[in-house]
């Protein structure tokens, strides 16, 4: 992931914590550390 972020590409974390935030709103669990996680991976990304 990091040298996909490095290169300004894509990585795969789109898809995997989506996944994962979807399947936990699914059963009512609170995943704020990961979705904070996530928030910070994408603003990393806008900045490289």
């Amino acid at each position: 992931m990091m040298r996909d972020l490095e290169a300004g590409r894509r990585s795969e974390y789109g898809g995997l914590t989506g996944a994962v935030v979807r399947m936990a709103a699914e059963i009512g669990l609170d995943v704020a550390v990961f979705k904070k996680a996530g928030a910070m991976i994408r603003e990393r990304s806008l900045l490289l």
